[in-house]
């Protein structure tokens, strides 16, 4: 038998090859959280509707069985969505078809013999899917994750391995980074961040939280999801647990820099403007904080920049805009802050209470609260300058997604395209 040579320049093909498997979306896809950047940014410069209803520029509305708070995902012709059949205790995956609303795959991915009691403005299909370029991961917390073959809808691999409690159900949705699947695990008992190889499901590494916690119970929780960022020259993800934030090196999972605070159960996902990386801490001390992710003039990658406690969300993410900060709190104080600062430039009371993570898109700022209302806002930094107030069916939760000059909003019951 004759050995073929060993040839790096082969290895390094199909390694990429590989890869694209399984690698995030680039373009025009939303394939995760919060779109591409996980920031809630689309950098279209086409113009998007502003005002929409029940009967006007909606393309389509299709209603969704079962209760989810998961956001629509989308690339090419398909949108990817979870939710839960309660009753049935069916954890499920559906693909609808963005031209027509047809739901082209209903797959049961998960079917436990018991699901765990839930917080009231949660469910069991709270994490939101992400799209590879073969699979789509989906993800249910402590009932498990799997990959699904986007074309045929079939199963590629489950892992229902790592169990946690969750108190309130699931919340940390996972991001693709490279060829891992990575996501937040932070139970009452065990905490900790996760990378799963995407190919396969097996764990790649698992780095507990490095802070410990002497109370028990809901004090060690946190819902938030991962964030890809750059610290220091490295691929890097900052992940916010209960009491701190921590960066972790995307290949090993090693922590390269903590921030601590007093808080927990914070749901919310970080997000960067410029070398800062802005976070939010949950119920406790309550506060928006902005934390250095680079370490120059004297100053470490870990160090806090600035902390407000004025009006901080627990729920909803902030989103950044040219050097300025706009978030809401749950009841529905709107405020922009100078990011570099904190400083309060302005605030005002929007109705109704919010859960929804906003979206920056088409040179307009897009907030949707528990009434099933979006509030179309003009981003400036002087005043609030609000374009348009849009109505839909029921309580939107979920965060929009966003495809050339076309909205994806999931409510209550139902998932509209609007042009």
């Amino acid at each position: 038998m004759t050995l073929t040579p060993y040839k790096p320049s082969t290895f390094v093909f199909f390694y990429i090859l590989g890869l694209l498997h399984v690698a995030p979306l680039l373009g025009d896809d939303w394939p995760q959280f919060r779109g591409p950047g996980g920031q809630g940014h689309h950098t279209t410069s086409k113009e998007l509707p502003k005002h929409w209803s029940e009967t006007e520029s909606v393309t389509w509305k299709v209603p969704i069985s079962g209760l989810g708070w998961s956001s629509p995902v989308v690339s090419g012709e398909e949108i990817w969505l979870t939710t839960a059949i309660e009753e049935e205790r069916s954890l499920r995956a559906l693909c609808i078809h963005v031209d027509t609303g047809d739901i082209t795959h209903d797959i049961e991915v998960f079917a436990p013999e018991e699901l765990v009691v839930k917080h009231a403005r949660n469910s069991h299909a709270t994490p939101t899917p992400v799209i590879g370029h073969k699979h789509v991961f989906v993800h249910f917390g402590t009932y498990g994750t799997a990959a699904l073959d986007r074309e045929t809808g079939e199963v590629a691999w489950r892992n229902e391995d790592l169990v946690l409690e969750h108190q309130w159900g699931p919340g940390s949705s996972p991001i693709l980074v490279e060829d891992r699947l990575v996501f937040n695990c932070d139970g009452m008992k065990r905490r900790y961040v996760v990378a799963l190889d995407a190919r396969t499901g097996e764990i790649a590494w698992k780095t507990e939280r490095s802070i410990p916690i002497n109370k028990g119970g809901h004090y060690r929780k946190a819902f938030s999801t991962p964030l890809q960022v750059e610290s220091n020259g490295e691929l890097a993800i900052v992940s916010t647990g209960a009491n701190q934030v921590s960066a972790y090196a995307a290949r090993s999972g090693q922590e390269l820099w903590t921030a601590e605070f007093n808080g927990y159960a914070s749901v919310s996902t970080p997000v960067t403007s410029r070398n800062l990386v802005l976070i939010t801490t949950g119920y406790g001390d309550k506060s928006l904080i902005a934390i250095h992710t680079e370490s120059i003039e004297g100053r470490k990658a870990g160090d806090i920049a600035w902390k407000t406690g004025r009006s901080a969300p627990i729920i909803p993410s902030p989103i950044a805009v040219d050097g300025a900060i706009y978030v809401t709190s749950d009841d529905g104080i709107l405020q922009c802050l100078d990011a570099n600062s904190g400083e309060s430039l302005w605030k005002t009371r929007l109705s109704g209470n919010f859960a929804s993570s906003p979206t920056y898109a088409g040179g307009y700022l897009y907030f949707h609260n528990d009434r099933g209302e979006t509030f179309v806002i003009e981003p400036d930094q002087k005043q609030l300058k609000l374009e348009a107030t849009n109505q839909l069916d029921s309580n939107i939760q979920a965060s929009m997604a966003v495809v050339d000059t076309s909205i994806f909003i999931r409510t209550a019951s139902s998932l509209y395209r609007i042009d």
